[in-house]
């Protein structure tokens, strides 16, 4: 219906910090929850915005949630429940900075959640290529315990997922 961009972060480093926030800052006053997007309004003005981060780095806790918060802007974390505190334990190139950053601890996603602008989404249990699972029972464990195991930790209804890897 109504123009939305929508920003898929993975991590924003501290050396990124500064950048993110001018990003942030351009967007201010058009960012809109994912859960809004289907009765977002059509209009002219500059699209709306979405800001979602996939893998629930650590880092988003002193890069993104300040920024966000002054903003006062909603903001999605989807996290991949069975690596929690750790770095990631999926496939990424050698040499992929994203490689050696922590995820967040299962007490840091529950504060980050408190945040009443901030959306929890499930991200699978193990952050596989969904295309190359060809057990469906494989794929339903990985999108259902997901869900199960973060609305345990949150207390709440997971109701959103973002596909790693895109697929």
């Amino acid at each position: 219906r109504g123009r939305v961009v929508a920003l898929c972060y993975h991590n924003v480093r501290p050396d990124q910090a500064a950048r993110f926030a001018r990003q942030a800052e351009l967007a201010s006053g058009r960012v809109v929850p994912l859960d809004s997007l289907g009765s977002v309004e059509h209009c002219s003005m500059r699209p709306r915005v979405v800001f979602t981060f996939d893998d629930a780095y650590a880092n988003l806790l002193e890069t993104v949630t300040p920024v966000m918060r002054r903003l006062g802007a909603p903001w999605s974390v989807y996290a991949v429940s069975g690596v929690m505190g750790t770095p990631p334990t999926w496939s990424m190139p050698e040499g992929h900075p994203d490689r050696v950053e922590r995820t967040m601890t299962r007490e840091e996603l529950r504060a980050v959640a408190q945040d009443p602008n901030v959306e929890i989404g499930a991200h699978t249990v193990s952050h596989p290529d969904l295309t190359s699972l060809t057990d469906a029972a494989a794929l339903e464990h990985e999108v259902s315990v997901c869900r199960a195991e973060l609305g345990s930790l949150l207390e709440r209804e997971i109701a959103t997922l973002a596909l790693p890897h895109g697929a």
